[in-house]
């Protein structure tokens, strides 16, 4: 395994706060050191090349459970990739949105997206 592939495998859990890390760690039975073949497997972002339909992607920019290096990680390649994509960030939001006005603008561009893919 090349060292920026292992990197990108190892990113949540190097950058997650202490309860992201647990959850991380227990659910790959190991760190990525320890398991990295376990990390491999749910690597989603080295699987992008075999995305065929259209994605919508939202993260909030305060997220420390999942970093939002994950979401810049994950908007980049696509772009290499030249998916069909839709992102949106949302600054100082936290792991689960906070703000009601950030929700109804989550809700409401994720109700569009639906209207537009799902036909």
């Amino acid at each position: 395994m090349c060292k920026s592939t292992f990197i990108k495998i190892g990113d949540a859990y190097t950058n997650a706060d202490r309860i992201g890390k647990i959850f991380t760690k227990t659910g790959h039975s190991g760190s990525p050191e320890e398991k990295p073949e376990n990390y491999a497997v749910s690597n989603a972002l080295s699987r992008v090349a075999n995305v065929k339909t259209s994605l919508f992607i939202m993260h909030g920019e305060k997220d420390v459970r999942a970093p939002f290096r994950q979401y810049e990680l994950a908007v980049k390649i696509l772009k290499e990739k030249i998916k069909v994509f839709e992102s949106k960030s949302y600054p100082n939001e936290p792991h689960g949105f906070r703000n009601p006005q950030n929700r109804v603008n989550m809700y409401t561009r994720l109700e569009g997206w639906f209207k537009k893919w799902l036909k």
